[in-house]
């Protein structure tokens, strides 16, 4: 009981950056539209080459971004635990209770982001770049 308390005081004295809580919740959905630029760039690109580079490029985006939303959900989390810590059993106030929320959101976002990114993968994975219709 007295670990639970102690990790609970260790995680209330280091507070949520606005930087952090920002990170988490934009990160996701620029994820999502960075892939999408660059790999409509990079399937171009590659279309005129035929080497193992450009094929490797066209998978270490996406896997790279979705990297970077599990990243940005860790933070969001991180601050939707701090966030909805209210010491020693009182009520939670208003700026602890809106980062718990933005902390959740940015989670939500960035799982999003990460299925986004996903969901643009997977023809990558199996259509050959240089298919013309």
């Amino acid at each position: 009981m007295e670990t639970i308390r102690a990790s609970s005081r260790s995680l209330q004295d280091h507070p949520v950056r606005a930087g952090a809580l920002w990170f988490g919740f934009l990160c996701g959905p620029l994820a999502a539209l960075t892939n999408e630029a660059v790999e409509y760039v990079l399937v171009s690109w590659s279309c005129g080459r035929f080497d193992s580079v450009s094929r490797i490029l066209l998978h270490a985006v996406p896997a790279a971004l979705i990297v970077l939303c599990i990243v940005a959900a860790l933070v969001g989390w991180r601050a939707a635990r701090l966030g909805s810590l209210a010491g020693d059993g009182h009520r939670m106030d208003a700026a602890r209770s809106n980062r718990a929320f933005i902390g959740l959101v940015a989670v939500g976002l960035s799982a999003l982001g990460a299925l986004v990114i996903l969901s643009q993968w997977i023809p990558v994975l199996y259509v050959n770049s240089c298919v013309m219709t």
